[in-house]
Formats: structure tokens, C-alpha cells, sequence
């Protein structure tokens, strides 16, 4: 792939990612497909450090995006961790204890 082709690509992404992370907190639920690869629901959370939390159950990939920027893939999360993230009274505190030093991860943008 040519070197602008993919300076674009990553451009469109960390582009969508912003756009994602300054979502508005009353909307329920978002869907992104990026490229085709993985279409995964993200919902914006009320949380201090915490924007947005997506999950594709399939892959078992949590996706939380921060708020002071960052967005990372958590691979092989069962789906009992994310409904228990999703319901916990802070999320943020929740992903401290039982995700963050527990899972693989990968930074994506």
C-alpha cells in the first residue's frame, strides 16, 4: 500500500475515533465499522476517565476509549465482564479492578 494511502487510512481513523470520543453522552448506542473489519457497538458512559466502552462478542474485544485520549482493544473479555462493567456504579473503577491489569491489550489509537 502507498505510503499516503496509508497516512489517509490512519488519518480516517484517528478522525473517527475523536469523533467517537466527543460523542454525546444522552445517545444510547453507536455502531462503527471500520474498513468491514469489525462492526461492534459502543455506548458513551457518564465517567471521569472513561468515554465510550464497545464490545464485539464475537472476538471478545472490549474497546474503551479515555477521555484524555487513547482508545484500546482488551481481547479474549468474556461477555460476563462486560455486562458487569456496563452495570457497575463506576465504570471506571470496575475497569481498574477486574480489567485493566487482567487482559492483553492493544493500543489503537
Amino acid at each position: 500500500m502507498p505510503q499516503d494511502h496509508k497516512r489517509m487510512r490512519n488519518w480516517k481513523f484517528r478522525s473517527m475515533a475523536l469523533r467517537l470520543m466527543s460523542w454525546d453522552h444522552k445517545r444510547t448506542k453507536l455502531e462503527v465499522s471500520v474498513h468491514g473489519r469489525m462492526s461492534m457497538e459502543r455506548v458513551p458512559v457518564q465517567s471521569r476517565d472513561i468515554a465510550i466502552i464497545g464490545y464485539e462478542e464475537k472476538t471478545l474485544t472490549l474497546e474503551v476509549a479515555f477521555r484524555g485520549g487513547g482508545v484500546y482493544h482488551y481481547q479474549n473479555v468474556p461477555a460476563e465482564i462486560y455486562k458487569n462493567l456496563m452495570s457497575a456504579t463506576s465504570h471506571g473503577t470496575y475497569f481498574n479492578q477486574n480489567i485493566k491489569d487482567s487482559y492483553s491489550y492493544k493500543k489503537i489509537s
